[in-house]
Formats: structure tokens, C-alpha cells, sequence
């Protein structure tokens, strides 16, 4: 599986989560991508926090399965950040 399949997958969840109302502190702001490099393109998943102008990022692609996911400020993320 690739960032997006990963991306895709975690998206499916977090719908899943909200359309229940179980997402009070956040809500889904879709596909983010990054393009550090010109082939180099990298997907994953936004939140929007409700109270903040915080954005985050959900990416489960760098770690194995069921490993819990990075979760990590939008802005560090799309510098490139990778463990």
C-alpha cells in the first residue's frame, strides 16, 4: 500500500467518526499533499481544530500496520518532516 491508500483508509475512519459526533475538538479537512521534491509527491490526512486556527496532519504511511499513526502540526509536515 502507498500514502495514498494509507491516507484514504484513515479518512474512511475519521468520517466514520465524525458522522457519529465523536470528533468534539476537531473536524476533517480532507487530503493535505506535499511536493518537497518534484517527483516526491506525499498524501495524508487534515484536521482542523474548532476552537484554534491549529491544523494537523494524520499520516499513517511511515509507520508499520497497526502502529498508531504520526500526528503532527500541518506546517512541520509539509517541511518534510519524516521519522
Amino acid at each position: 500500500m502507498d500514502c495514498i491508500d494509507h491516507s484514504r483508509n484513515v479518512a474512511q475512519l475519521l468520517q466514520l467518526l465524525e458522522a457519529r459526533q465523536w470528533l468534539h475538538y476537531h473536524h476533517l479537512a480532507g487530503a493535505v499533499f506535499r511536493a518537497p521534491l518534484l517527483f516526491n509527491q506525499h498524501y495524508a490526512v487534515g484536521l482542523d481544530a474548532i476552537d484554534t486556527p491549529e491544523h494537523w496532519v494524520i499520516d499513517a504511511w511511515p509507520r508499520d500496520f497497526g502502529a498508531p499513526p504520526l500526528v503532527l502540526p500541518l506546517a512541520l509536515w509539509k517541511e518534510g518532516f519524516s521519522p
